[in-house]
């Protein structure tokens, strides 16, 4: 039987030439590329690097060996989850931040932290993180965490 409660939500950024960007990562450029009016069509040039907007950095990212982006089977991404609020982590997400919240194994975890409230004008560099004995946790209990 089909849940009709439940409820899709895109929690991704909007990519656009004001987009922040990582320091020293490629801007975000798009531009008309091709105007074909007897076509109908409208082409555009997309210049980004691979840390902008909302995006998971791929296991290959901090890890030699590790899996590139398009090795990721895609139903890791979409699906049921848990928003857990860490608006109180002020530095990082600890592994006891999360050892409080009882994660289970195969659960997909949103972690909510401060640095939504600041807006995504500017780019901070005192954003809370999760730190990495918290992401070898969540790897050990294979939970899913973004």
């Amino acid at each position: 039987m089909h849940n009709t409660n439940k409820k899709i939500i895109d929690i991704s950024l909007d990519l656009s030439n004001s987009t922040i960007v990582y320091p020293g990562n490629v801007p975000i450029t798009l531009d008309n590329h091709t105007l074909m009016p007897e076509h109908s069509s409208h082409l555009s040039k997309i210049v980004m690097g691979s840390h902008s907007g909302t995006h998971i950095d791929a296991p290959l990212h901090a890890m030699i060996g590790g899996s590139t982006i398009d090795e990721l089977p895609l139903d890791i991404f979409v699906g049921d989850c848990r928003v857990i609020d860490f608006t109180s982590s002020k530095e990082a997400i600890t592994i006891e931040d999360l050892k409080r919240e009882n994660i289970k194994a195969g659960e997909r975890i949103l972690a909510k932290t401060s640095n939504s409230s600041r807006g995504f004008k500017t780019f901070y560099d005192d954003y809370v993180y999760l730190d990495a004995d918290a992401a070898d946790y969540l790897a050990d209990i294979k939970a899913l965490c973004a």
